[in-house]
């Protein structure tokens, strides 16, 4: 079985074929022209992208950093002295809990 695409455009309909080379090569001058003619928007995307990732990294790094400092830290207590109770059960002399 043989399959054929077509797609319909404002320059007609083209099969798959014959869209290569010469729509690429259009679309791509089409887009630089764009980008050229609007040269502050384009910057300022490119500068907003730019943050963006800057941003997505320091955060991330920073997370990781605390993460590692917590571990760390947790770490130098030791695993058999950490002691986690409900606050009712911390008064005077720090109980844990009822006696039987």
């Amino acid at each position: 079985m043989n399959f054929s695409i077509h797609i319909l455009n404002s320059f007609g309909v083209f099969k798959s074929g014959s869209l290569s080379f010469t729509f690429e090569k259009e679309s791509l001058r089409m887009a630089f022209d764009s980008v050229m003619g609007r040269k502050l928007r384009s910057g300022l995307t490119i500068l907003k992208i730019t943050i963006g990732i800057a941003a997505i990294i320091s955060l991330v790094s920073i997370g990781e950093g605390m993460r590692l400092m917590i571990t760390e830290q947790l770490g130098g207590f030791g695993a058999n002295k950490i002691l986690v109770a409900p606050s009712a059960f911390i008064g005077e002399g720090m109980s844990m809990g009822p006696s039987y």
